[in-house]
């Protein structure tokens, strides 16, 4: 079976992973301290289930000074939690994921209004289910299922990478209110020259 998933992650302190594809290969077991985990555990554990999960990053999230990025993972095995333990042992958990990420709260406080908003709003982690593919059991055919983005994560790659940040980088004129932009852009490490004209349509 091969299970190819989408993920949304989070990326303390605001960037991407330095390795834009790996492989987590880390056993799995129920947490012995938290029933409702799941922790890595040794090769040695009899309690631990093998677990393999290969990863590449799709792209930064905003691309100026990204604080997050999406994230393609592809698994050999299909463990419980699998996706959001291995992404948490690397050091970047999934956004809205509460159970991996204690922090991630704190966090949120830091963001731009809009964007803590959309993500408090999630509901759930970032992570979706985009391709399934197996073997049939008696013609022996290859099927492969696909699944689009939802909605909940288009609008949260959207809030991450909003389309006035990329209208800004390839010079062109953003069309929100000024101030907004200037607050924002300057969050996200995009840097505004005073010479261009920001338009406010909002009356």
């Amino acid at each position: 079976m091969r299970l190819r998933m989408n993920a949304v992650q989070f990326n303390p302190p605001w960037g991407v992973p330095e390795r834009k594809r790996g492989t987590v290969e880390a056993a799995l077991a129920r947490s012995q301290h938290n029933r409702e985990k799941i922790a890595i555990v040794s090769d040695e554990n009899e309690r631990g289930r093998y677990a393999i999960t290969h990863y590449e990053v799709r792209e930064p999230l905003p691309r100026a000074n990204p604080m997050a990025c999406l994230v393609q993972c592809e698994l050999e095995t299909g463990r419980t939690h699998q996706i959001r333990v291995h992404m948490a042992h690397i050091g970047h958990p999934l956004v809205s994921d509460l159970l991996y990420a204690p922090g991630f709260a704190t966090k949120i406080n830091k963001l731009p209004a809009e964007l803590a908003e959309t993500i408090r709003t999630l509901g759930r982690q970032a992570l979706h289910a985009a391709e399934l593919g197996f073997e049939h059991p008696v013609s022996g055919d290859e099927l492969t299922f696909e699944s689009p983005l939802p909605a909940d994560l288009e609008r949260l790659q959207d809030a991450l990478n909003p389309s006035w940040v990329q209208i800004l980088l390839h010079g062109g004129h953003a069309i929100a209110d000024a101030q907004t932009i200037v607050r924002s852009a300057s969050f996200l490490g995009v840097q505004i020259e005073s010479k261009i004209a920001l338009p406010r349509i909002f009356p």
